[in-house]
């Protein structure tokens, strides 16, 4: 049970940062305590099912992916995601637009 608290520690910290979001904002959105969600993200905590789907919610994901095991994302993938946690929202925007616009064409 540590190592999927752990998984979905993980992969709401990523998301978040992927999605421009602070541990306070997330909070405020989910009606829940920063400390709740360092909780979550550190892996001492285990969401419900209903947060993980309100966690999916307000990050725009499908629950899968708050539960993948990233494990098995390859190595261009895991760079490419961290390359995006780091710039800001309207930055991610244009990329995932332009990506859509890239493979509709083919």
């Amino acid at each position: 049970m540590e190592h999927i608290a752990r998984e979905i520690g993980n992969n709401l910290r990523r998301y978040r940062q992927l999605r421009g979001y602070t541990q306070e904002k997330l909070a405020e959105e989910l009606l829940v305590s920063v400390g709740y969600i360092s909780q979550l993200e550190n892996g001492l905590k285990t969401p419900s099912v209903s947060m993980i789907a309100k966690i999916s919610e307000v990050l725009d994901l499908t629950g899968a992916l708050m539960l993948s095991d990233n494990q098995e994302i390859n190595g261009d993938l895991k760079e490419l995601v961290q390359l995006l946690i780091s710039k800001d929202p309207e930055d991610i925007l244009f990329i995932k637009n332009f990506a859509l616009l890239y493979f509709s064409s083919k």
